[in-house]
């Protein structure tokens, strides 16, 4: 298990928006784009072999959200057409300073991991009281509007950490819904926005359906 003495000072970055990553969860990817196969073989090429998921903060990509979190590569493929498929496990949490310049073609920042040393660690994890199978029949609800396969037994088996960590990156919500899911709390307070984001999709589309 690495240590904050162990961990980079910079990170280059993989920024697409609706694209979030967080502690323990796992992020398949697929580069087949220039600058991020380039991005690729500078995490392989590093010690920590770790890429910070961030969100831009707009379409441009000009602007990137203050919070990310580290994956580090955990399995890639090289495909015969210069494709790769890349697995990243999530790390930790960091707090962006500042974008670095120079010539890659891919985006590097100066990184702050204080605010989350504990993550290194699997801390942190407060769900809080709450009703686990409410919660779960709400998700699955939610998957099914979105017509998103779930193994309604595979649901029930997952931890409540991550149960919720796991829907925030899977579940369809819009790119400033996602960032506030990455910078929640603790997952107490990720598990109540995820409830509330599930509830007004299920309620929305209640809606729309007795429209039509």
């Amino acid at each position: 298990m690495p240590t904050a003495a162990d961990l980079p000072p910079s990170l280059p970055l993989y920024a697409l928006e609706g694209v979030i990553l967080l502690p323990g969860t796992v992020l398949p990817l697929h580069f087949f784009e220039e600058h991020h196969m380039a991005l690729l073989d500078a995490a392989l090429a590093s010690e920590h072999r770790l890429i910070g998921v961030v969100q831009p903060c707009d379409e441009s990509g000009t602007a990137l959200h203050a919070v990310g979190c580290a994956g580090r590569i955990e399995r890639f493929e090289e495909r015969g057409d210069g494709s790769a498929h890349v697995t990243l496990r999530g790390l930790s949490r960091f707090r962006l300073l500042r974008t670095l310049g120079g010539n890659t073609p891919f985006p590097r920042a100066v990184v702050d991991w204080s605010d989350y040393y504990y993550e290194l660690a699997g801390g942190g994890v407060h769900v809080g009281s709450h009703d686990r199978a409410a919660f779960e029949a709400l998700a699955l609800r939610y998957l099914a509007l979105c017509d998103m396969a779930a193994d309604p037994g595979e649901i029930a088996r997952a931890p409540d950490d991550l149960l919720i960590d796991s829907l925030a990156l899977m579940c369809p919500f819009a790119p400033m819904e996602k960032q506030a899911l990455v910078e929640a709390t603790d997952h107490a307070e990720r598990r109540e926005m995820l409830t509330t984001l599930m509830r007004f999709a299920i309620t929305e589309g209640e809606m729309e359906g007795r429209v039509q």
